[in-house]
């Protein structure tokens, strides 16, 4: 669906310069995390790809870009990276700051535009409209998703649009049908992007999300392992619904409660790394209202919160 270039580790670690160089020459993003976030300077020191590490360091890899564990390329081999970084040359990258699409999906969420209006939209810019988004296979192919116009130009706090949130989605309003219709082109949807949820008006989640997914990062939740205790839902959302949110945010949902001495203490979740509390967290716990075991977890490595921290992280984007 998304025309992206970013340097593929494998190109990386079979030593091909001539694919390094001709995926750089197209903007490819650099530090692009891999396998356990290995970025691809960490991978071409790791297998002695040293021509290859001198080339993507010229054109401005961050050498200081750390993995699962903790560890940059420095951690590898110091002196090597030295000598490198000696007689680094400073090479123009041009990145690919917003990603083209080949075809654009729409799904609307509570728009008061007429079906007419949309129909004339879609059939006049040739844009796609799918209905049942919850459906996870029409869900994987949306690209947009238009809601209304609010004051705050924000969205609702709904499970598709926190979805759409988790998915990386272009979440703007609905003016972009309107206006594009008015001046016959396509406007650029950027400027009818939403600034936030209803609940957090400028927290420019949305945003957020969908800068993540273009640079090709690891979901908000990506490397750590989560538990919901108690039977109740929060506020709209039913337990089901919580669940669901939190394997679309990229954790792993646990059906038992985590025992804290088999929990991982040395990793570091890929959106925790700038964040001192949270840096080795692998296990969290979600309380609900009726949760009957309010274990206060604060370890390094294990938390525990009510659900409402949950909510508001998915919304800001951030934890």
């Amino acid at each position: 669906m998304f025309i992206q270039f970013y340097l593929k580790h494998e190109a990386v670690k079979s030593g091909n310069l001539d694919i390094v160089k001709e995926l750089i020459k197209y903007g490819a993003y650099l530090n692009v995390p891999g396998f356990k976030y290995e970025s691809p300077l960490y991978t071409a020191i790791k297998y002695g790809k040293f021509e290859i590490a001198k080339t993507i360091l010229d054109y401005g890899a961050d050498a200081n870009f750390i993995n699962m564990y903790g560890n940059n390329v420095r951690c590898l081999n110091e002196e090597k990276l030295s000598e490198l970084m000696e007689n680094q040359v400073s090479c123009k990258s041009t990145q690919i700051i917003n990603y083209k699409l080949e075809e654009i999906v729409i799904v609307l969420n509570n728009v008061s535009l007429k079906s007419e209006t949309v129909n004339t939209f879609c059939k006049q810019f040739n844009i796609k409209l799918v209905q049942n988004v919850m459906n996870e296979k029409k869900f994987t192919q949306v690209t947009h998703m238009i809601v209304s116009k609010t004051t705050n130009n924000t969205c609702d706090v709904n499970l598709e649009c926190l979805i759409g949130i988790a998915n990386g989605l272009y979440i703007i309003n609905q003016n972009w049908i309107s206006d594009s219709l008015d001046k016959s082109k396509l406007m650029e949807c950027e400027n009818y992007e939403v600034s936030g949820t209803t609940l957090f008006a400028d927290c420019n989640g949305p945003k957020i999300s969908r800068i993540n997914k273009q640079k090709l990062y690891p979901k908000l939740f990506d490397g750590i392992n989560i538990h919901i205790s108690g039977s109740n839902g929060w506020n709209q959302f039913k337990l089901e619904h919580l669940k669901k949110l939190v394997v679309e945010f990229g954790a792993k949902l646990l059906i038992r409660m985590p025992n804290p001495e088999d929990c991982p203490t040395n990793i570091i979740p890929y959106h925790c790394r700038n964040n001192d509390q949270m840096f080795h967290v692998s296990n969290i716990i979600l309380y609900t209202m009726d949760s009957n075991r309010l274990i206060k977890y604060n370890m390094k490595h294990l938390k525990a919160f009510h659900i409402s921290w949950f909510m508001e992280a998915i919304q800001k984007y951030i934890i």
